[in-house]
């Protein structure tokens, strides 16, 4: 009997694997963890610019927004994005125009906000690895890592921006 897999993290459809008749009751087959019966649906088409995939949300497949690794703009903000799901509000894929400095300024501080929040959830689970010795999740540090490449170069932006006023 197949089962289908999903990612811990994100539940994002891994594949499908042969699962294991018990020992202790023929007829009746044992559920591997991080999977269920259920078989993902097909791709929906959702959005034409981006790619999809199935997501286990712990009751059902749902078909989501891939655009991992995709580059753009937020806010100003260069990003790529690291997770599943639409794009995030004020996406562009075109730079933005200059713009004066104080609205700059403002928009790169936002930006940095909305990092720090993004950052919360990886440390928590770094820190709760720690705290338990066990080595965190590579997601947890390669979303840490990434969002704090995106700090680093806003903070040299605001530098910039900062030392253009004086």
């Amino acid at each position: 009997m197949k089962c289908y897999n999903y990612a811990p993290r994100t539940g994002e459809y891994t594949g499908e694997e042969e699962a294991f008749e018990d020992p202790k009751a023929p007829g009746r087959y044992l559920l591997p963890g991080r999977a269920t019966w259920e078989k993902p649906p097909p791709k929906a088409g959702l959005n034409p610019d981006s790619s999809e995939t199935s997501v286990w949300d712990g009751t059902k497949w749902v078909i989501t927004e891939d655009h991992r690794g995709r580059k753009g703009y937020v806010g100003g903000a260069e990003t790529e994005i690291k997770n599943l799901g639409p794009l995030p509000e004020g996406w562009s894929d075109n730079p933005p125009p200059e713009e004066p400095n104080a609205a700059l300024k403002r928009r790169i501080i936002i930006r940095l906000n909305e990092i720090d929040g993004l950052m919360a959830r990886s440390t928590q689970g770094i820190l709760l690895a720690t705290l338990n010795d066990t080595p965190p999740e590579a997601d947890d540090v390669n979303y840490f890592n990434a969002y704090l490449e995106e700090k680093i170069k806003l903070r040299e932006k605001l530098l910039e921006v900062d030392h253009a006023d004086i």
